[in-house]
């Protein structure tokens, strides 16, 4: 299960390079594709919320039960994800008004979108790094039989191959974005 987390970090870390790309653009150019970060946003709100960040939840919940004192930690990551969530509908407003031909100052698109990845790949760093090595040392077999039999039991294919065909649209689309150069309007150079 924690491979699995660590996958989908990796592919998380990907779309956040490609929304960084974007933000670099606005800054330097004036101009990024807004659609193509509004996708990989809808992305990055939809499918953690749905699927990852539920599972992340169900082996925290155990990891209280065996390791009390990873509590703060667990504490702490809820009230990142909290933050996380804030930034990610403010980045989602500015870049939808954006989109449908609103003005916004470059900065503020700038300080939201690097908010929001920052926030992001700290919290992921916080799991890689903290909890899940409390998972790997604290749970038991048993429990990891347990918890594979939830995750199964919670785990909608359907759903999950819709996320990865996402994904799949997604990487096909930023790899030709990283060859065709960028294009986009609406955005204040002020």
């Amino acid at each position: 299960m924690l491979e699995e987390l660590r996958r989908d970090h990796r592919k998380l870390r990907t779309l956040l390079s490609a929304l960084e790309t974007q933000l670099v653009a606005a800054q330097r150019v004036g101009h990024a594709d807004y659609p193509l970060m509004e996708r990989v946003l809808n992305y990055l709100t939809t499918f953690p919320d749905a699927y990852h960040h539920r599972v992340e939840a169900m082996l925290f919940d155990r990891l209280r039960i065996r390791m009390p004192a990873a509590e703060p930690a667990v504490r702490a990551l809820a009230q990142e994800f909290t933050e996380l969530h804030h930034d990610g509908r403010r980045l989602a407003a500015l870049l939808d008004g954006i989109i449908n031909g609103q003005m916004h100052r470059r900065f503020t698109l700038i300080e939201a979108g690097t908010s929001y990845i920052s926030r992001f790949r700290l919290q992921m760093d916080l799991e890689e790094l903290h909890i899940f090595r409390h998972l790997e040392k604290s749970l038991t077999s048993v429990d990891w039989q347990s918890l594979r039999c939830s995750y199964e039991r919670m785990t909608d294919s359907s759903a999950l191959g819709r996320a990865k065909d996402a994904y799949a649209d997604l990487d096909r689309m930023i790899w030709r974005n990283t060859h065709q150069g960028d294009r986009a309007t609406g955005i204040a150079d002020v």
